[in-house]
C-alpha cells in the first residue's frame, strides 16, 4: 500500500485471544426454578495492535473487560397452563470497561417478563461515560432507557402437533444517541425481527 510517497509495510494479520468464565447456580422446586449466572470476560487479552501503513506505528485494538450477573426465574403452575410455563422473569446487569482507553466505560441492565412463553415485555437502561472534555459541545455521558416486546407461537406445544415449529416476532425501540450537546433530535431506531425455528 502507498500513502503519499511512503510505501507501507504494515502487518494486516492480527492474532489475539479472549478469556472468559461463567458460573451457574440452579435452585429448583416443584413450581419454581431459580438460575443465577455470574460471568466475566476479557477481549483481546494480549493487547494486540493493528498496523496499517507502518509496522512501527501500530494502532491498539480495544481491550474490553466485562463482568455481569443474571437472574432467571421460571414459574410452572399447571393450574394456569398444562402445556406452557406460566411466567418467566430475567434480569441482568453488566459493567464494561476499555482497559486501554479512558473513554466508553459504562453499565447496562435489562429486565424481561414472559407470560405463557408467548408474550414478552422488555425494558433496559444503559449509561456510558465519554469523559470528553475537549469541547463543551461534546457530551460527557450517554444514558438512555430502551424497551421492546416479543411474540412467540410455540406451535408444537399448543397444538400437540409433531411439527416442531416456533414462530417468533421481536420489536426493539432504541433512541439513536447523539454525542454532541448541540443536536439531540435523531429519530429512534426501530428493529423488527421475525424468526422461524424448526426444532429437531
Amino acid at each position: 500500500m502507498t500513502v503519499g510517497n511512503e510505501t507501507g509495510s504494515g502487518n494486516n494479520d492480527v492474532f489475539y485471544f479472549d478469556l472468559g468464565a461463567i458460573k451457574s447456580f440452579n435452585i429448583e422446586s416443584k413450581k419454581l426454578d431459580h438460575k443465577f449466572n455470574i460471568g466475566t470476560s476479557l477481549m483481546n487479552a494480549t493487547f494486540a495492535e493493528y498496523s496499517f501503513s507502518d509496522a512501527d506505528q501500530g494502532d491498539p485494538l480495544p481491550v474490553i473487560f466485562r463482568i455481569g450477573a443474571a437472574y432467571n426465574l421460571s414459574v410452572d403452575d399447571k393450574n394456569i397452563s398444562k402445556k406452557l410455563k406460566s411466567y418467566n422473569v430475567v434480569a441482568n446487569i453488566e459493567y464494561e470497561d476499555l482497559f486501554n482507553s479512558k473513554y466508553y466505560s459504562g453499565f447496562h441492565g435489562g429486565l424481561e417478563f414472559t407470560f405463557l412463553e408467548i408474550v414478552a415485555l422488555r425494558a433496559g437502561y444503559y449509561t456510558q461515560d465519554l469523559n470528553d472534555q475537549r469541547t463543551s459541545e461534546n457530551k460527557n455521558k450517554l444514558s438512555e432507557f430502551t424497551y421492546g416486546f416479543g411474540l412467540n407461537i410455540p406451535v408444537r406445544q399448543l397444538t400437540d402437533s409433531k411439527t416442531p415449529l416456533e414462530v417468533k416476532f421481536d420489536y426493539i425501540n432504541l433512541k439513536q444517541p447523539s454525542f454532541t450537546n448541540e443536536f439531540d433530535e435523531w429519530d429512534n431506531f426501530h428493529v423488527y425481527t421475525i424468526t422461524l425455528n424448526w426444532i429437531f
